[in-house]
């Protein structure tokens, strides 16, 4: 890509456009050559963006989604539709089908260290309020459903917020702290699909986007991502001295 030109993808839905959608930018990044090999998986589809992650070939990646900085160990897995796995470490012990429409990020947390996996709608609004006249779990999420789909029941939790922040999903404790990435993502993947209901006071010890980004480890976020390039080298060594 020119030095000149830049590329502002603000949403998650212009990510995914960009780079499974759109040949021009998806030729000019580099992504049409090196999707598959790369990525250490002879199974993603020729649409989809696999960077810089290591798949089990058996997997399936949809041609219009979005594998990136990730691990997938699992076999014989499909990857949902409209999805961005970023940052994640998929184990063999997933048990949960992912739903579509969906972003999955790992963030690495400071002090006690630990991981948390957030999950959003590829459409949801992080940022809109609900009134405190209105019943927390009424707040929009995962496309067409709400906060309230994650609970096993209907009430409201006084603690599913921060503090003194406003209701929006940014500030919604939703996502566990796990010791491991692998761990991380499987807790919330069983949430979001329903396998996992919340309970009454669960979300006080839990963590919102907020509180991740401010948590953020940078240190062990940079070191998982310059091992995972370094295996995938690795990985693409053999192909670069093949005949």
């Amino acid at each position: 890509m020119p030095n000149s030109k830049f590329y502002h993808f603000g949403t998650a839905k212009e990510y995914l456009d960009a780079l499974c959608h759109d040949r021009q930018i998806a030729s000019e990044l580099g992504f049409e050559s090196k999707k598959v090999l790369a990525s250490g998986t002879k199974s993603a589809a020729a649409g989809a963006a696999v960077i810089c992650s290591i798949l089990d070939e058996s997997v399936v990646v949809p041609r219009d989604s979005i594998v990136e900085f990730s691990r997938v160990e699992a076999v014989d897995y499909r990857l949902p539709s409209n999805f961005i796995l970023s940052n994640c470490h998929v184990g063999e012990d997933i048990d949960v089908d992912l739903p579509p429409d969906f972003l999955f990020h790992t963030i690495p947390l400071l002090n006690d260290g630990g991981f948390v996996t957030v999950a959003f709608g590829v459409g949801d609004d992080l940022k809109r309020v609900v009134a405190k006249s209105e019943p927390a779990t009424r707040l929009p999420y995962g496309g067409g459903g709400t906060v309230g789909d994650l609970f096993a029941s209907d009430e409201t939790t006084m603690d599913l917020f921060e503090d003194g922040k406003q209701r929006s999903l940014w500030f919604a404790k939703l996502f566990p702290r796990c010791p491991s990435m692998r761990q991380s993502f499987l807790e919330t993947a069983r949430i979001v699909s329903g396998k996992r209901k919340l309970g009454g006071g669960e979300p006080a010890s839990f963590c919102s986007m907020d509180a991740c980004l401010k948590n953020l480890n940078k240190a062990e976020f940079l070191r998982y991502r310059q091992q995972l390039r370094n295996d995938v080298s690795a990985i693409r060594e053999p192909y670069n001295h093949t005949d």
